[in-house]
């Protein structure tokens, strides 16, 4: 898989099952549709940059040079940046500067967000990388709220043919997906992942799974507000002999 940026003209498509395509590989993702940002105003670039001061300079002097690039569209020095800061950086950086990008609570300029994909698949070649199901959430969710849907149904596909055998990995990326759609309170997301984690807990036989699953879910409502839905889960859980550990 190719971790290069490619600006294009954007498609919007419907959402499809998430495990569409499995039964064969899917083709190498299109990093980046074109962004709909205004253009970056240089001179104000610096103001983006001053409330950076938790991630390392290696990073800001990265965000710094890579944002204008991004702004022109300018794809080839996008590619070259993003490739020379990877190579250049120890996994602690690397990693940070990508948990920067899909943090919620990050306030950087919106056109950094079209650097995560890119750069999460530049990541993922290194010999250093672990395959990370919140990791890979992350990304989805990020995905998911641009609105770019030809990226988040291949990254998906992917992902859910890869643990398509795996069910307490499955399990963990769904628990992993629902959290973090919960976190960005990001609705659609959320009653999407969180009723494909609630087929697989009751399809299952898994007591791991189950509990797992029932965790995430009732952790899931209450961030997102639902309260009396959370207290239906639990009712359910001990209705099957299984002890909520929520607090």
């Amino acid at each position: 898989m190719h971790a290069h940026v490619g600006y294009q003209q954007k498609i919007t498509t419907s959402h499809v099952p998430w495990n569409h395509h499995l039964s064969h590989r899917q083709q190498p993702l299109t990093f980046l549709s074109q962004p709909t940002s205004p253009p970056l105003n240089l001179s104000t670039k610096w103001n983006n940059f001053k409330c950076l001061a938790a991630i390392s300079k290696q990073t800001q002097r990265f965000f710094s040079a890579v944002l204008p690039t991004v702004a022109t569209r300018d794809t080839s020095a996008t590619n070259r940046l993003i490739k020379k800061f990877v190579a250049s950086s120890p996994k602690s950086i690397a990693l940070d500067a990508l948990s920067h990008l899909l943090s919620p609570n990050s306030t950087h300029h919106p056109l950094l967000y079209f650097l995560a994909l890119p750069l999460y698949l530049k990541i993922s070649e290194t010999s250093w990388f672990s395959w990370n199901p919140k990791l890979v959430a992350q990304v989805v969710v990020l995905l998911d709220k641009q609105g770019l849907d030809k990226e988040l149904e291949a990254l998906m596909s992917e992902t859910v043919s890869r643990l398509e055998f795996k069910e307490r990995e499955l399990v963990l990326f769904y628990c992993n997906l629902v959290g973090c759609n919960s976190k960005h309170n990001w609705a659609r997301g959320f009653d999407d992942s969180y009723s494909r984690l609630n087929q697989l807990v009751c399809d299952s036989n898994s007591v791991y799974v189950k509990k797992q699953g029932y965790k995430a879910m009732i952790s899931g409502l209450c961030e997102m507000g639902r309260a009396r839905e959370a207290e239906v889960l639990i009712g359910e859980m001990r209705e099957r002999g299984m002890k909520p550990d929520i607090v």
